[in-house]
């Protein structure tokens, strides 16, 4: 559940319940919610979003693969469609700095 913060409406995402551990290929993995948005355009309006990445368990600070799913969906997908994600995904995109850009 989120926590409120200093009485305002804002809320601390619970990052437990958006975490979870899958096996792929034999390998623990993180899969975890890292953000959202929404996209389209056009007389529906915007599909809501949010972006599932991937890290190894060794390593959970550097996620290797992203993948966008409609929002709301992560706490019902199976750990099979977890991975069939995963072999779909392509790695993030690079944040590139600003010395990079020049």
């Amino acid at each position: 559940m989120s926590v409120p913060v200093d009485g305002h409406s804002a809320e601390i995402p619970d990052f437990a319940r958006d975490t979870r551990t899958v096996i792929i290929d034999g390998d623990e993995w993180i899969a975890r919610l890292a953000g959202g948005g929404a996209a389209g355009s056009g007389a529906f309006g915007l599909a809501l979003i949010e972006s599932i990445e991937f890290a190894p368990a060794t390593t959970p600070d550097r996620p290797a693969r992203e993948a966008l799913v409609q929002r709301g969906c992560f706490a019902m997908l199976h750990d099979s469609e977890l991975v069939k994600l995963f072999h779909t995904a392509p790695p993030p995109a690079r944040r590139r700095s600003l010395e990079d850009r020049n």
